[in-house]
């Protein structure tokens, strides 16, 4: 009877391996048929423990056949090279995110496999700018991955959208509030709480003029994002307030959860349904609220995302066709991804220049004869876009600010040569940002070094070389980041506006190296300690 027990055992396990292989089942959907399993043994053999050795072996069974085949010269990407917990295993990769520093983790592992790394049983990244066109940038680019779906939802924000042609349909709903005059209409937000962050800085420092950059920046450009989605209807106003509920925090946790377990999109079938993404939630709640009260302002015309999205400016069907969930998404994702990052990379840029005094005296010297040494005259869009070094520090913060892993993208069924080689119908591909932007083959010599001269002209090679095409924090094609010139703009104006305002160095109770490492790369970047400056006014004229 046992010995029966356990034969049929390992025959369902073995069929339950080859099942997973050939159909896709949720990880929710399998537990609950492992739970019923459970139970039907239970009722068939009078004994709950011997239901629960069926399903144990069944189980044991089903692992180990997964195991050797994905470690198998039969596999698929057998061809690819990669450490071996990394082919058994997407929690591999999830524990690397969890670490916040998956991407070093991707670039030493390039450094020792090369183009090809296998970083899952199923996926794999390519150290190539020539993989980008096919990946990422072609009109028939590849679709996005599990990876990109909210657990068992279905997905309505612009973000979450996998298919290509569905996500290029929302995306022109976005379109149009990031024209160049859409942006220019954008300008008195910016302006503002430009202003508005020098007294945020003034007010939260001590007696000894210090202060913690890292959270001024981050409510700084939370304000001026929910200033742009919901116009005057915003309540965002974390430099005055600060965050009692605490939606940057919330919003750094909703990111990393979203990563770690887009590693493993089986288990986040599984956790969605339980408190650990509660924060993801909280967000929606808190967007849909500024909505509805964006829906009751009749008081326009409006100038700001919303107006897009709810159909005010597009009159056309297409426009007006939103649902109230697809609203939240949308909103609560450009508040978010347009704060975050942008706050991250003027965190760096703040961090690198007062590291770099040379390069501080060369950017101060050209915003001084600029402006005149007036704070209120940097306030110009069109003057600091014509500025050659300030935009060299933008895009070298950019280069060295965004710690992005590669983004993820499924090769279509009928298979595709990438850099020479045959990559199957259904891998998940990637090209890693980082590892391509730290890379010496397009920003050497020394890669690694803040260097704003590499961005120059070329009689400044001698500081390095920059390879344009391979900044690819803002990516490329149909699934790039649309608010990439809105980004550039609030980069230049705040680091212009700051300098220009302030002398600023490093507080003496700064520990840089220590710093650094505790900054976490999570495609939302935490920074794990403060960044304490001391600042003082400088004088005008």
């Amino acid at each position: 009877m046992v010995l029966h027990l356990v034969q049929d055992a390992f025959i369902s396990g073995l069929g339950l391996s080859y099942t997973c292989h050939i159909r896709k089942v949720p990880g929710d959907v399998a537990l609950i048929l492992l739970c019923m399993e459970y139970g039907m043994c239970w009722f068939m053999l009078n004994d709950g423990l011997r239901g629960l050795e069926f399903v144990g072996v069944q189980l044991g069974t089903a692992l180990l056949a997964t195991a050797f085949y994905r470690l198998s010269p039969w596999h698929p990407l057998a061809s690819f090279p990669g450490p071996v917990l990394h082919k058994l295993s997407g929690l591999k990769s999830a524990q690397l995110v969890y670490t916040g520093k998956r991407h070093l983790a991707i670039e030493r592992l390039h450094n020792i496999y090369g183009v090809f790394v296998r970083t899952g049983p199923n996926t794999v990244s390519i150290r190539s700018l020539n993989a980008v066109n096919s990946i990422y940038t072609a009109a028939d680019c590849m679709n996005k991955s599990d990876a990109y779906l909210l657990g068992r939802t279905k997905a309505s924000g612009m973000f979450f959208i996998p298919d290509r042609d569905e996500h290029n349909l929302r995306r022109s709903r976005w379109a149009g509030a990031f024209t160049p005059s859409a942006l220019n209409g954008y300008e008195p937000f910016i302006k503002r709480r430009v202003k508005q962050l020098v007294s945020c800085l003034e007010d939260r420092s001590d007696s000894e003029y210090n202060v913690n950059l890292v959270p001024c920046f981050q409510h700084f450009t939370y304000d001026l994002m929910g200033d742009i989605v919901f116009g005057g209807s915003n309540r965002i106003e974390l430099m005055s307030d600060g965050d009692p509920h605490s939606y940057v925090q919330c919003g750094h946790f909703a990111t990393m959860t979203f990563e770690i377990l887009g590693e493993v999109p089986w288990l986040f079938n599984i956790l969605y349904h339980l408190p650990i993404t509660k924060d993801i939630h909280a967000l929606k709640r808190f967007s849909d609220t500024l909505m509805r009260t964006r829906k009751m302002d009749t008081n326009g015309p409006h100038n700001d995302l919303s107006a897009h999205l709810l159909g005010e400016i597009d009159s056309e069907e297409k426009s007006a066709t939103m649902s109230d969930e697809e609203l939240v998404e949308d909103s609560v994702f450009a508040v978010q991804a347009g704060s975050d990052s942008t706050a991250s990379v003027l965190t760096f840029l703040l961090y690198y220049m007062i590291s770099s005094p040379t390069a501080l005296k060369t950017l101060r010297a050209e915003i001084d004869s600029a402006f005149m040494r007036d704070p209120s005259q940097a306030l110009n869009s069109s003057v600091l876009a014509s500025l050659p070094y300030l935009n060299a520090v933008v895009k070298e913060s950019l280069r060295l600010g965004t710690p992005f892993p590669g983004l993820p993208r499924v090769v279509p069924p009928r298979g595709m040569i990438l850099e020479g080689k045959y990559i199957p119908g259904g891998t998940v591909v990637s090209v890693p940002a980082y590892a391509i932007q730290v890379s010496p083959e397009h920003f050497g010599p020394d890669p690694l070094s803040f260097r704003p001269e590499r961005w120059l002209n070329t009689e400044h090679l001698v500081e390095g070389k920059a390879d344009r095409s391979a900044l690819m924090c803002f990516s490329f094609g149909p699934f790039s980041c649309m608010g990439r010139n809105l980004a550039i703009r609030e980069l230049r104006m705040a680091s212009a506006y700051l300098f220009l305002t302030f002398d600023i160095a490093f507080s003496d109770k700064f520990d840089s190296e220590r710093w650094i490492q505790a900054i976490s790369g999570v495609r939302s970047t935490i920074f794990g300690e403060p960044l304490l400056v001391k600042i003082n006014k400088r004088s005008t004229g």
